[in-house]
């Protein structure tokens, strides 16, 4: 009996220096688990639906929410074999818009080859972009769907991981015909 004793006691231990590594080094065991957990640290959400999970490769993983008007974009990565750690999150609120009087926001994570935004325009059916690097020369123009919320977001937007820096450009707002109905004359960098 004193034997099943030690073993219970060193096992329970065990789990406890376990969960107090995982949360000094702000480990979690799957990346909705560090989804959840940013959103608490940034004070967001929780969030009302998951949009997309993104598989970036080379144990990395992103994932895009949105809490009512607002989006929360939050990237992991793999570390020590099985726990998931944040890198980074990006909070997008329609209220940055309308203080500033911007139609449209927009992202891209070049390392990710990941676009999202916001658009403020009612009628918009699509978002046409362009893409620049660093010294604003073109890399491609595209276009994206727009949901009745005004959120718009995609991957594998160029097919390939860039090595450097790309920007979202031009950015218009289109309607079902595919007049321009909005439109920044430049992205945000």
């Amino acid at each position: 009996m004193k034997r099943k004793k030690q073993i219970i006691i060193y096992l329970l231990l065990i789990v406890v220096c376990l969960e107090s590594y995982m949360w000094l080094n702000h480990l979690q065991w799957s990346p909705k688990a560090v989804f959840a957990a940013s959103q608490r640290m940034d004070n967001v959400g929780p969030v009302d639906e998951i949009l997309t999970e993104v598989d970036c490769g080379d144990g990395k993983k992103a994932i895009l929410g949105r809490e009512g008007e607002n989006l929360y974009f939050c990237t992991m990565q793999r570390t020590k074999g099985i726990f998931w750690r944040r890198v980074g999150a990006e909070y997008f609120t329609r209220a940055y818009l309308e203080e500033y009087e911007q139609i449209i926001l927009a992202r891209y994570y070049w390392n990710r080859d990941f676009l999202f935004g916001i658009c403020r325009e009612p009628g918009a059916k699509e978002i046409s972009f362009q893409l620049v690097d660093e010294e604003e020369n073109f890399l491609m123009e595209g276009k994206l769907p727009v949901r009745e919320d005004g959120i718009f977001y995609g991957s594998n937007i160029r097919g390939i991981i860039l090595d450097g820096s790309a920007y979202p450009y031009h950015l218009r707002a289109l309607d079902a015909e595919e007049n321009v109905i909005a439109g920044e004359v430049e992205g945000v960098l």
